[in-house]
């Protein structure tokens, strides 16, 4: 336990220690040298002040502290003041300490209604962007299937319109002429609609928009019309 304690700006802590009596070393003292030294190796960000008074420690303590001073420069110091500027020291040093606790009593409260605040805040971020995912998902597995259903349609339209243009040349063979159906405009129609490009089976015919086939679809839709204007 340390006489004075303190965060400092880096995360690490700033430890005081006041040794005010006339001899400073020991098994006691000796084993918070120790406990200082653990401190210091496992927080790379701690501080150590060691306040004693000029020649109290004894040999095997000034071998120690001389050697934590030059194991942690800038880290740990010992200073050496006369009796009475120690125990002034001391009596300041409590008075800051009682002063900081109280502060860090009403700053944990608002921290702690910052950190609920901050806690929230990250919930709903998070929840709107599940949502966010979700109808993103929705939307693409929409778009998806709705060019899947086009492109089946694309597809089977071209199989119609080969087998049509397949019956159109037998019948053309035996001196006969078909009337276009109505099927066969819609699918004209539906292949020819710009859609985005869609790998075709090589094993499935399909007409593209210059084909024999679909040219001779077109002109018979030409000639029905024109028959249905005559009528």
């Amino acid at each position: 336990m340390h006489d004075a304690v303190k965060v400092n700006t880096q995360g690490g802590r700033d430890f005081v220690e006041y040794k005010c009596g006339r001899r400073v070393g020991g098994a006691f003292h000796m084993d918070q040298m120790a406990k200082d030294r653990r401190v210091l190796e496992c927080d790379e960000h701690a501080r150590g002040t060691w306040v004693l008074l000029k020649g109290s420690a004894d040999v095997e303590a000034r071998r120690e502290l001389d050697q934590m001073v030059q194991d942690f420069p800038g880290r740990f110091r010992v200073v050496e003041v006369t009796r009475e500027l120690a125990a002034k020291a001391r009596d300041v040093g409590m008075r800051l300490e009682r002063g900081r606790h109280q502060m860090e009593l009403v700053d944990s409260g608002k921290l702690r209604r910052l950190q609920r605040i901050k806690e929230r805040r990250e919930k709903l971020q998070e929840k709107e962007r599940t949502r966010d995912a979700a109808r993103q998902a929705v939307e693409r597995a929409d778009r998806e299937r709705r060019t899947h259903e086009a492109d089946r349609r694309q597809r089977d339209a071209a199989d119609r319109l080969a087998a049509s243009a397949r019956r159109e040349r037998a019948a053309n063979a035996r001196g006969e002429r078909l009337p276009m159906t109505g099927r066969e405009v819609r699918d004209i129609l539906v292949v020819t609609f710009p859609m985005p490009p869609v790998p075709i089976s090589p094993q499935r015919e399909r007409p593209s928009a210059g084909s024999a086939s679909l040219t001779r679809a077109r002109e018979r839709a030409d000639r029905e019309r024109g028959l249905s204007r005559e009528r």
